[in-house]
């Protein structure tokens, strides 16, 4: 992931994008911490946002 991370990271800077990065988004948090504790502090160093949400199956909200 961290080459990857920096590759897009260095595209970036390259054409003057001073834009950041968000983690892969994940749909269970469970997921998400060993997503983001599997990352190098590189990678970390690199990402301004996690994206997270939960789904459960079963129960549904209206708004």
């Amino acid at each position: 992931m961290s080459s990857q991370t920096q590759k897009v990271q260095d595209a970036l800077m390259q054409k003057g994008l001073p834009t950041t990065q968000s983690s892969a988004d994940s749909n269970a948090v469970w997921l998400a911490r060993d997503t983001i504790n599997a990352y190098t502090d590189i990678t970390k160093s690199m990402l301004s946002q996690y994206n997270v949400r939960e789904f459960i199956l079963g129960v549904y909200s209206l708004v």
